[in-house]
């Protein structure tokens, strides 16, 4: 005998489009450790997922927090995110030094940035440059 569906059906991960495979890889641990509502383990994942991507889809070099000023500073990420970002990068960096146990909202408020993060940055820029080159006219036109 086996169980062809299980009640309350599980959580399917939510994975951006358009990611470098290995931040994608990242995401999908941090969404499985999320789904079993394993806080710790989902916030380091979470942090580790936004280091990845902003190494390869910005090629961003220096620690996490370098990284995230001189997208700001750039103008490559407006300064909410940025600050938004430092918020998770702490939180991230008190589960990697075991200050205390993540709560829900630790792990609610990574996965949200996360993903908001991913979407903004990475998936939305990549639509709108396939949508251009599916608009632009033939040359010579």
């Amino acid at each position: 005998m086996y169980v062809a569906e299980a009640w309350p059906e599980p959580q399917k991960p939510r994975i951006p489009e358009h990611l470098d495979a290995r931040v994608e890889q990242l995401l999908v641990q941090a969404e499985h450790a999320y789904a079993k509502r394993h806080a710790d383990m989902a916030v380091i994942m979470y942090g580790q997922t936004l280091d990845a991507a902003l190494k390869r889809h910005f090629e961003a070099k220096g620690t996490l927090n370098e990284r995230i000023k001189s997208l700001v500073s750039r103008h490559v990420l407006p300064t909410t995110i940025g600050d938004w970002a430092t918020t998770v990068r702490i939180i991230r960096n008190e589960a990697v030094h075991d200050d205390g146990p993540m709560t829900e909202t630790d792990m609610e408020m990574t996965r949200n940035f996360t993903d908001a993060f991913l979407r903004y940055a990475v998936t939305l820029p990549k639509e709108i440059e396939i949508r251009r080159k599916l608009t632009e006219p033939a040359d010579g036109a």
